[in-house]
C-alpha cells in the first residue's frame, strides 16, 4: 500500500501514463487503507475518477507515539 502516488519524476510519470492508469481504471476494485491513499491513486488515474475504490480496515491501530527503545 502507498506505492501509487503522484510524482514529479518523469520516468514514473511516463510509467503511470502508459500502464498504471489503464490498470487502475480497468480494475474490479482499487483497495486503499487510508483516505490519503485513495486520493493518491485517484490523482494518478486522473482525469478519470476511480469509481470502484474500497477501503480496507487495517487490523492494527495506529500508535499515538513510538515505543521507547532499549539502550
Amino acid at each position: 500500500h502507498g506505492m501509487i502516488d503522484p510524482t514529479e519524476k518523469r520516468v514514473a510519470q511516463l510509467t503511470d501514463v502508459l500502464g498504471v492508469r489503464k490498470v487502475l481504471r480497468s480494475a474490479d476494485a482499487v483497495l486503499h487503507l487510508t483516505e490519503m491513499e485513495r486520493l493518491d491513486v485517484n490523482a494518478v488515474a486522473a482525469p478519470v475518477p476511480l469509481t470502484r475504490t474500497v477501503r480496507l480496515v487495517n487490523g492494527v491501530r495506529p500508535q499515538e507515539r513510538k515505543p521507547a527503545r532499549d539502550p
